[in-house]
């Protein structure tokens, strides 16, 4: 099997036990073709004339860590009302660092070019890096890490001012049935705005912080449009399919996968649209519709 190996040669043991823990994770997915090697190690690394934290050979497919400045990282924070202790705080740091050159190594697979490819066109690739970077990071953290924060579980549910009373009906109806349906271990909250969003009808927005809580936003902007060409029940539907697809993408965040293909991500959310749609109006839009 495909795996991580994490070689300690640091003192710093606690954390290093942290990373290792990361990398199982990481390896019972199996997202690489081939093995790396993490090597951490307590001396500091000079690139370019400057310290540096990381520094990658490709060739070998190793990934060298240094731990050398890790008091400055060990550190509590508080922000938002939530407060992360030092070593949590310390292995997010640590982890983006680390997924950032593991990112690079998927994408030398998924994309498959060579890594001078990748080192010369690296603008090309860079927006993708940084997003798995920050996925992994925080999906774990979040969801796998057993941490000592105290998140907050659930959902909220804002709506603009423009949005009409018949459809925050909808929308509350639609929350209540999945609050029913399924867990949210991790709160995330849901904004319902009237505004036109660029390319999309909504988006979930996973952390990229400790500190802040997954998004979901859904917009209507095409809910008048929808009732000139469908029936009043067919157009909160559809705009309520907005909703349950973003809830696809969110518990796909909490699951124990890893999906760094946006494919098979979108297919994930749309098995969850189409279930939970179907099953709302089985169960309560459809009847409640036609009692009202």
């Amino acid at each position: 099997m495909t795996k991580i190996t994490v070689i300690n040669k640091s003192n710093h043991t606690s954390v290093v036990q942290s990373i290792r823990n990361y990398i199982k994770w990481i390896n019972r997915n199996n997202i690489l073709n081939q093995n790396i090697k993490i090597i951490i190690h307590d001396a500091p690394i000079s690139s370019y004339g400057y310290l540096s934290d990381c520094q990658v050979d490709f060739d070998n497919r190793h990934i060298y860590y240094s731990l050398y400045n890790i008091e400055e990282y060990l550190v509590a924070k508080k922000s938002n009302n939530i407060i992360v202790n030092r070593l949590e705080y310390a292995l997010s740091e640590i982890l983006y660092d680390l997924n950032y050159h593991i990112a690079q190594f998927y994408t030398l697979e998924y994309e498959k070019v060579t890594h001078k490819e990748l080192i010369d066109h690296f603008d090309r690739f860079e927006y993708n890096i940084r997003k798995y970077s920050y996925y992994l990071t925080y999906k774990y953290l979040f969801c796998h890490n057993n941490s000592s924060t105290l998140y907050k579980d659930g959902l909220t549910l804002k709506f603009d001012s423009e949005i009409s009373a018949h459809l925050k009906k909808a929308f509350v109806q639609f929350r209540n049935f999945i609050k029913k349906e399924l867990e949210f271990p991790l709160k995330v909250n849901i904004h319902i705005t009237h505004k036109e969003l660029e390319d999309s009808y909504g988006y979930f927005q996973y952390p990229k912080s400790l500190f802040k809580y997954p998004r979901i936003v859904v917009s209507t902007h095409s809910y008048e449009q929808l009732k000139k060409e469908m029936s009043l029940f067919d157009s909160d539907l559809n705009i309520l399919r907005i909703l349950a697809h973003e809830i696809g993408h969110y518990q796909d965040y909490i699951s124990d996968n890893i999906i760094l293909d946006e494919k098979m991500s979108e297919k994930i959310a749309d098995k969850y649209e189409d279930e939970l749609i179907q099953k709302f109006i089985d169960q309560v839009y459809y009847v409640n519709y036609h009692e009202n």
